[in-house]
């Protein structure tokens, strides 16, 4: 059977060599075939979760390595390590959700790899594949299977005597969104029966051969996948071997075997000699160990270099540190303390070093406990930004929640006072050379949300800010006072009128009380915005924002306006923002100084636009931005940003243009390291 297999791809490896392409519409049987090929999948419903046993086996040959190696994700200890081949067996439950989405939760491992560590992770979702949606792999890789990627492939279709058809495809244009391959599809129903494609998307590149299942549901899913890949970074090559085999079975009371036995119960192919050697050596080395602790009168002695700057130190400046704690039930990850892949660019704020630790705790499948730890420094600035909010959620299905968030926005600039210092004491002193206008913000929030129906959300609670002066002895000579207060209760209401995906209406409204806790300011704030993120196919996307906020009450020594909806980003988060087209050009002045102001912001985003076209630098684009921003406060009545931005492997860039009043304003960019981004 295998050989008849390879038979069959040799013969259509030739006919893409010596026929050309044709296209959809130049042949009307080929359009027939293809067209029941897109409608295969719109004719089976999964009303229910469908839950696999995935065993997969991979082997992992390490060609050239360097120091760059351990500042990779997940490869520290293959650096360290001494052998170059590693072999792992593992055993993954995985679900396919009715909404097309998956889920792996891995139940068993065992390797060759020090200290059993997963290595590559990123290349296992290659083996949980989804051919007839949009994306193949989670939110990569175009299919040339769904109906609305049509025009990005080329197709040609060759009817077979067994009532079997080959299909065979390449992209219009290359770029690393697409692949190129083939298929075998059943002529008169157009099921997909089993396909080859290659490609290469994030630094993997990757052949993937596929077998689907019989009928029904698991027709739409895979029943074995074998994968070759790839991994290729300034000088370090490895490659490995993947195999997956889906619908296996474990004995009942698994859970007592060890990793070992339980591998080895549910291996459905015997390992070949070259594996069994490779586990000899490792149990010759766990074996001698052990005899060499039974005859040591004392314990194995304490290396510091070793196990401290090594083992602990060195894995967690490094590498990003996850796991799970109580049963399973808490995960933690911590982000890497110094690795040069989590440093960014922007015009204003200079170079900046992000940092984020996450942690959750699930009581229940409705209820969890989490927090997250997301800060940054900007070296332009010297300022240190964090915000840290504990979140309780009660209710996961209708997302209410409990949160308490402890941050600062270090340096908060307002030149309302040094207006006022200026009336009081006159100009005889340099007022502006005195810092004046920067204070330091710490600030505290609690805050109830729970969404009453799909339409509607409300969200209650209370903000508290401590603002002080960066320069004391100058607020002691112009008699101002070196500490702000304010404490005020705020309310949020959310429209949906389409429900959870249409455009959500918002309403704020806080009021600053004096005399609450030292507060002394007294103000009233209101803020409106229009919000949605349109997906459009072919993964492309629209992101608008609308919105304007004003204060209708604001006594004489209210310095600060800070609004929920207009505010600066201090450390942006890379490409993958919830939100895209903030202002990135605007003074950072007007953000704490305007008493109201009217903002549009839209984004438009696409894994083909303009750069994914050329010939070369467009096989490396993953997706291409156009942004539009406007602005209308009291001090400025048009000011306008236009910029357009790109992502790929290694970074992505945006280049930006203000203009204010009609005219040039400036021009600036933003850089940020997307290296390993999703690994």
């Amino acid at each position: 059977m295998k050989q008849i297999k390879a038979t069959r791809y040799t013969i259509s490896l030739l006919l893409l060599i010596l026929i050309p392409y044709a296209t959809v519409s130049a042949n009307p049987p080929d359009t027939v075939v293809l067209n029941r090929m897109f409608r295969y999948a719109e004719h089976i419903h999964p009303s229910d979760t469908v839950r696999t046993g995935v065993y997969i086996k991979y082997e992992m040959d390490v060609i050239r390595k360097n120091l760059i190696l351990m500042c990779i994700p997940t490869l520290y200890h293959v650096f360290r390590a001494k052998q170059r081949h590693f072999l792992c067996e593992e055993y993954t439950e995985v679900s396919f959700l009715p909404n097309r989405k998956t889920e792996r939760d891995r139940k068993s491992r065992f390797s060759n790899i020090r200290k059993n560590r997963t290595t590559l992770p990123v290349i296992l979702r290659y083996l949980t594949p989804h051919i007839y949606q949009t994306t193949i792999f989670d939110n990569d890789i175009l299919s040339p299977f769904d109906r609305h990627n049509a025009s990005l492939y080329r197709y040609l279709v060759l009817p077979q005597f067994d009532g079997h058809t080959w299909l065979v495809f390449k992209p219009k244009t290359v770029n690393t969104q697409t692949v190129k391959g083939q298929a075998v599809i059943d002529t008169e129903t157009g099921q997909i029966l089993s396909a080859k494609f290659e490609g290469e998307y994030d630094h993997i590149k990757f052949s993937l051969d596929i077998t689907l299942g019989d009928e029904g549901v698991m027709s739409l899913l895979p029943s074995s996948c074998s994968l070759q890949a790839s991994f290729a970074f300034l000088g370090n090559k490895m490659k490995g071997n993947y195999h997956a085999v889906y619908g296996v079975k474990v004995p009942e009371g698994y859970s007592s075997h060890t990793d070992r036995e339980l591998i080895e119960k549910i291996r459905p192919d015997s390992l070949t000699d070259d594996e069994r050697h490779i586990y000899a050596v490792l149990d010759s080395a766990t074996l001698a160990r052990k005899v060499a602790d039974s005859i040591a009168p004392h314990p194995a002695r304490f290396n510091f270099a070793k196990d401290v700057l090594w083992d602990v130190i060195g894995d967690r400046l490094i590498n990003r540190t996850r796991g799970h704690f109580a049963a399973d039930k808490g995960y933690y990850r911590i982000s890497p303390l110094l690795n040069p892949l989590y440093f960014g660019y922007s015009n204003r704020k200079g170079m900046y070093y992000r940092f984020h630790f996450r942690s959750s705790y699930d009581i229940d499948d409705n209820r969890e406990l989490a927090m997250r730890l997301k800060a940054g420094y900007s070296f332009k600035l010297r300022q240190l930004y964090f915000t840290l909010p504990f979140i309780y959620r009660f209710n996961k299905s209708r997302d209410g929640y409990v949160e308490f968030e402890i941050g600062n926005g270090n340096r908060i600039f307002n030149s309302t006072v040094i207006e006022k210092v200026k009336a009081e004491k006159g100009d005889a002193e340099k007022w502006e050379d005195m810092d004046l206008d920067y204070f330091k913000d710490f600030h505290l929030s609690l805050s109830f949300h729970d969404n009453l129906s799909e339409r509607l959300g409300i969200l209650v609670g209370m903000r508290y800010h401590k603002r002080t002066a960066i320069n004391k002895v100058a607020f002691i000579e112009a008699d101002r006072p070196l500490h702000y207060y304010s404490f005020a209760p705020l309310l949020e209401v959310q429209f949906r009128p389409k429900g959870m995906f249409g455009p959500v209406f918002t309403l704020d409204y806080e009021r600053g009380l004096k005399g609450i806790i030292r507060s002394n300011q007294q103000y009233e704030r209101w803020e409106f915005d229009l919000s949605q993120i349109i997906h459009l196919p072919v993964t492309r996307r629209v992101a608008y924002r609308i919105g304007g906020g004003f204060y209708t009450t604001r006594v004489d020594n209210v310095y600060f306006l800070d609004y929920s909806n207009f505010k600066e980003d201090n450390i942006s988060g890379g490409w993958h923002d919830d939100w895209t087209g903030e202002f990135e050009l605007l003074n950072r002045n007007w953000y704490n100084a305007s008493k109201y102001y009217l903002r549009a912001n839209m984004t438009f985003e696409s894994p083909l636009m303009i750069l994914s076209r050329l010939p070369l630098i467009g096989s490396i684009m993953e997706k291409e931005r156009i942004y539009f921003s406007a602005l209308h406060v009291p001090e400025i009545s048009n000011y306008f940003e236009l910029g357009y931005g790109f992502t790929n492997r290694l970074f992505s860039a945006g280049a930006f243009v203000s203009l204010k009043e009609g005219r040039y304003e400036s021009f600036g960019i933003k850089l940020g390291f997307e290296l390993f981004d999703s690994w």
